[in-house]
């Protein structure tokens, strides 16, 4: 019984939550691009430069936001 609670609660709530929650409706849809690049270690104006022209070809072609790699920070 406990293993069939343990799965039914959680399913329950992720039903009811998104029902009660209003944040659902004021989202609006946003296009998101994901800028593929090679980060080199120790150059940093280097990498900002590239990004900086991935996120305006990103920009260009309708991205409201850009994903960059997670050496990236």
């Amino acid at each position: 019984m406990k293993r069939l609670l343990k799965f039914i609660v959680p399913v329950i709530l992720g039903i009811l939550i998104p029902l009660s929650c209003h944040s659902q409706e004021v989202m609006k849809p946003f296009r998101l691009a994901i800028a593929q690049m090679r980060v080199e270690g120790g150059a940093l104006e280097t990498n900002l430069q590239h990004a900086g022209e991935m996120i305006a070809e990103a920009a260009g072609h309708g991205a409201d936001v850009v994903l960059l790699p997670e050496a990236m920070d």
